[in-house]
This record gives C-alpha cells, sequence and structure tokens, in this order.
C-alpha cells in the first residue's frame, strides 16, 4: 500500500472517531431530509409565514421563522427534542412576547419556544451535539403547521407533516 493512501486511511479513521465520540462536529454526515445549507431566500418576507430548518458545516442548527405582515402578527410555537444534546441557544431577534427555553430530559434535551412574528424573521441557532435524531413539532397561531410551510436545507425540502423527525443517515456527497 503506498505511502499515501496509509495516510489518508489515518485520518480518515482519526476523523471518524472524533465524529462517533461527538468531539467533532457531524454535519458531513447527511440529513434525512436533508438538512444541509441555508435556504436561498428565507429572508424575503414575500415568502409567506413558514418555518426554515437548516444545519451548517460546523453543526449549529438554525431555526427561522417568517411572517406575513407588520399588521397581522403570526404566533410560532413548539418544540424540538434530541437524543443528544443540544449546545447554548443564540436567539435571533427576540422581542418582549418571545420565550426559548432549553430542559435536560431523561434521554437527551428539547427547546420549546414561542416567537410572536410579524414581515421580519425571528428565531435561534443551536449546536447539535452527538445525537442522531431531532424530532420537531411546528404550530402557527395554535394549530399545527402546513408541511408545505416547513423547508429543510439549501433545497427547501417539505417534509411530510408539520411534526416529525430528522435523521442523521449515510455520508453525504
Amino acid at each position: 500500500m503506498s505511502r499515501s493512501r496509509v495516510q489518508r486511511l489515518a485520518v480518515a479513521s482519526m476523523v471518524g472517531a472524533g465524529v462517533a465520540a461527538g468531539l467533532l462536529p457531524s454535519a458531513a454526515f447527511a440529513w434525512d431530509p436533508p438538512l444541509h445549507g441555508r435556504p436561498p431566500d428565507f429572508e424575503h418576507t414575500d415568502q409567506g409565514r413558514g418555518v426554515w430548518m437548516w444545519v451548517t458545516d460546523h453543526g449549529v442548527l438554525h431555526v427561522r421563522f417568517t411572517g406575513q405582515s407588520a399588521d397581522n402578527p403570526q404566533v410560532f410555537s413548539g418544540h424540538l427534542t434530541t437524543d443528544g444534546r443540544f449546545g447554548q441557544i443564540t436567539p435571533q431577534s427576540l422581542n418582549q412576547n418571545d420565550n426559548l427555553n432549553q430542559w435536560a430530559l431523561k434521554d437527551g434535551e428539547m427547546i420549546d419556544f414561542t416567537f410572536e412574528t410579524k414581515a421580519r424573521t425571528d428565531g435561534f441557532n443551536v449546536r447539535l451535539q452527538r445525537g442522531q435524531t431531532v424530532s420537531y413539532d411546528f404550530q402557527v397561531n395554535g394549530h399545527s403547521i402546513t408541511a408545505s410551510n416547513v423547508s429543510f436545507g439549501k433545497r427547501e425540502v417539505h417534509p411530510a407533516a408539520g411534526a416529525g423527525k430528522v435523521q442523521r443517515g449515510r455520508r453525504g456527497p
């Protein structure tokens, strides 16, 4: 075996061990449905009300809510749970009517939230630490949000419903 091949195998083994131990970000592993990459148009409020969720290369989960108009605030609420851990939450555009809480669970952690969103974008970022799944339940104005108003990743994939689960899968392309 060539020296360069041995070096590549050694590096791949170390990276794999670091990801498995939770020491390195694992965004290189694909999510199902796909979450990787920022949606190109989520900040354009002409897209209407919606929920946008994506993961960066650094393992940071971004969740954003967009409202329809300044005259008609939308109240987004719900929760995320993981079988791993969430790192520190970084709120984006909190106001006095917004709530964002993090809870430890027996088998993971939960974030619950309420955002009153007008013609702007609200939300939060949180680092994913370990764990293979993130479950979500998104509501708007006290009702389950329709799947067509939820977009995942740069491809803006719509899930089957406004509540469900995303899971780490095979290595991404």
